[in-house]
């Protein structure tokens, strides 16, 4: 049997990159700006789960954490572990539990 090629492998070396957690503060920047937007039309409440699929470095997840808390949850995921790592050393400045 002939292995299989993993789905997604170019896309997942590319985020894994270096230079994504390097570039993703000025990336932020362009994403800040849809995130009110994005905010307004999910229109979070405490007590809710949100999964963000593509979370990058996490700070959307982080905005949506205080929003549902108390008793919501927000779990965050990338394709990139370099930025899953990221949002990790971001959390505890936030006072949130990973």
């Amino acid at each position: 049997m002939t292995p299989q090629p993993e789905a997604n492998a170019a896309e997942r070396r590319r985020w894994n990159h270096p230079y994504w957690t390097s570039a993703w503060p000025r990336r932020e920047r362009v994403t800040d700006a849809v995130t009110e937007f994005v905010l307004a039309r999910l229109a979070l409440r405490p007590g809710e789960r949100v999964l963000e699929v593509g979370s990058g470095g996490g700070k959307l997840s982080m905005v949506a954490a205080g929003l549902v808390a108390p008793g919501g949850a927000v779990v965050g995921v990338d394709i990139s572990t370099r930025l899953v790592e990221l949002a990790r050393a971001r959390a505890p400045t936030r006072s949130l539990a990973m």
